[in-house]
């Protein structure tokens, strides 16, 4: 544990503070996000018309599943981005 004080202590240390410039709307943002989510969610509609499953838990399972590729897709990106910012 004293090593790694010593080396904290030691080591250089800072803040990266940033300002964008540009002017955030957060109701456009809003839109674009709702919008967003609204079409995946007609598409997945559409796709579980194609399908044969007749069960309701067969339906809930294949929602399910559609939203986990999805957010699998959209997460990665994300902490894509975290783990750049952080290293």
């Amino acid at each position: 544990m004293k090593q790694i004080a010593a080396k904290a202590a030691s080591g250089p240390s800072g803040i990266l503070m940033y300002h964008p410039t540009r002017a955030f709307t957060f109701g456009k943002w809003m839109g674009i996000e709702f919008g967003t989510l609204l079409l995946e969610a007609i598409l997945v509609v559409f796709l579980l018309a194609q399908t044969r499953i007749a069960s309701f838990a067969g339906r809930v399972g294949f929602v399910f599943v559609a939203g986990a590729n999805v957010s699998l897709g959209t997460g990665t990106d994300s902490l894509r981005f975290i783990s750049a910012a952080t290293c």
